[in-house]
């Protein structure tokens, strides 16, 4: 069933290889010890889906999901290209493909390049102007009013060019707070 949901993927030293879904793995069993060592089984978890990159939102978001799975579950840089170079369709794929051999290996510059490429700067303005008018609404909960200032703040500051000032945010997020939050102040 979870071979229906992932794709298997073979990596060799020369690059990575997809292998059908329906193909069957037995080889890879079958193979020597010393051989072993220089493979990897690589799978597409079910929860990431394709990204096309149309989008930049949408895109920072599917990055983000990425990214926080990969700090969770400790992946690796080589996983971390591989799995975005397998999800990415479209203008994403075209991307990916434009990026030089050592790029596509190296998670920050493949990332950074993915979103020069893919993100206008005017996306992450428009994202900084939004989390400067950010006001948590009356009964909206705290602990989802933290969530959503993060992910903006996440998405404002997601490219390498724009460095956040910590004060700032710090500043902005509890100007953005409801007068009732305020007065809890200790």
């Amino acid at each position: 069933a979870e071979a229906d949901r992932s794709c298997l993927i073979k990596r060799r030293s020369t690059g990575h290889q997809r292998l059908d879904r329906n193909q069957s793995t037995s080889s890879e069993r079958s193979v020597e010890p010393e051989e072993q060592r220089e493979k990897k089984i690589f799978r597409i978890p079910a929860q990431f889906k394709s990204c096309d990159g149309t989008n930049p939102s949408e895109f920072l978001d599917w990055l983000a999901k990425i990214e926080r799975a990969a700090d969770a579950s400790g992946w690796t840089g080589d996983y971390k290209c591989w799995l975005i170079g397998n999800l990415v369709e479209g203008r994403a794929e075209q991307a990916v493909d434009a990026c030089k051999p050592e790029t596509k290996k190296d998670w920050k510059q493949l990332r950074k390049k993915l979103v020069k490429k893919l993100v206008p700067i005017q996306h992450f303005e428009q994202m900084r102007n939004e989390l400067r008018r950010m006001q948590q609404r009356n009964n909206e909960d705290i602990n989802s009013y933290i969530n959503e200032f993060l992910e903006k703040a996440r998405s404002a500051y997601a490219n390498e060019g724009s460095k956040y000032n910590h004060d700032e945010l710090i500043r902005l997020f509890i100007g953005s707070l409801n007068s009732e939050i305020l007065r809890l102040k200790v």
